[in-house]
């Protein structure tokens, strides 16, 4: 048998998530001296980063300094009833990445119209661009010029909102200008326009302008994402049996009472995406290779700049 040399085998990306509620700073503004002092006196919800080897406080920018390389850290938090928990150790000089709380934005759409005249019809197209819907499915109204250019785009807003399969947006019209404005943050469109013209008719002359002022953006950090973030990893832990398709977790098994969570209505949560890479190198040193491993922490929005700056 031949081995085949570039075989290596794929584990997936090692990743550990956290849920915690603000960064500790229960001892005189600075955290909990060591970790034992965390898990006896720091309040529920909090956070704190301690080195492995010592069990000590990171101070500000310690996991960073270029004199810690060779050394690891953790993270340490508190659930609502007060279990302490640790991350595994991770290696010092990490990435950071930041993601703060977004309320998000509906998408808003304009079609300024000109030039149409009586005889042309005015036709507009609303196409649902969203990831994963492909074909694009798409929605066309229109309204012949027996008026004004606002009268026609009126009619057509009025067909918009009383649209009733699957519909993505409203409309209004304001004299020559036709607002479309997206139902879901998290559903993106485009909309275009033509002039139907009549055979025989005069030179076309019509005249359409779009912009999008506004773009659709997701919500980050609202109770309802970061309790997914939290479910999809209490599953992949095996803390909860997977979720059948069209089904949710709590239909047949419980997640674990209020207690057991971080995740409040209360608190506006932003994320902290923390990658570190393992470069190992094989016994033969002719090759090496990168095992990348990322720490995930969902907590108060506020407090993210201040965790990456650790």
């Amino acid at each position: 048998m031949t081995q085949n040399r570039f075989y290596k085998n794929t584990l997936g990306l090692q990743a550990q998530a956290i849920v915690a509620q603000f960064l500790d700073i229960s001892n005189a503004g600075a955290g909990q001296p060591n970790y034992n002092a965390f898990v006896a006196n720091a309040l529920p919800g909090a956070l704190g980063v301690y080195f492995d080897d010592t069990n000590l406080l990171v101070p500000v920018g310690g996991t960073s300094l270029p004199a810690n390389a060779n050394r690891k850290y953790f993270y340490a938090w508190k659930q609502l009833d007060g279990l302490a928990f640790r991350t595994t150790p991770i290696n010092c000089l990490p990435t950071y990445t930041q993601s703060l709380f977004n309320a998000g934005a509906l998408q808003i759409s304009t079609v300024t119209v000109a030039g149409v005249v009586a005889t042309q019809v005015i036709h507009v197209r609303i196409t649902d661009t969203t990831p994963a819907q492909v074909p694009y499915p798409s929605f066309e109204y229109s309204a012949p010029m027996t008026g004004t250019i606002a009268q026609a785009l009126t009619a057509i807003a009025a067909q918009i909102n009383a649209e009733k399969t699957d519909p993505i947006a409203t409309a209004s019209a304001n004299l020559a200008v036709l607002t479309v404005t997206g139902l879901y943050r998290n559903r993106t469109f485009v909309v275009t326009a033509y002039t139907e013209v009549v055979a025989g008719a005069a030179t076309d002359a019509s005249s359409y302008i779009f912009a999008t002022p506004t773009k659709a953006q997701a919500i980050i950090g609202n109770y309802t994402d970061v309790k997914e973030f939290e479910t999809y990893f209490i599953e992949q832990q095996g803390g909860v049996l997977y979720s059948n398709p069209g089904t949710v977790p709590s239909e047949f098994q419980t997640l674990g009472t209020p207690s057991e969570t971080n995740v409040l209505t209360t608190i506006n949560y932003g994320y902290l995406y923390v990658k570190t890479i393992n470069r190992v190198t094989d016994s033969g040193a002719t090759r090496s290779y990168e095992n990348k491993a990322y720490t995930i922490i969902a907590i108060v929005s506020t407090a993210v700049p201040t965790l990456a700056a650790n």
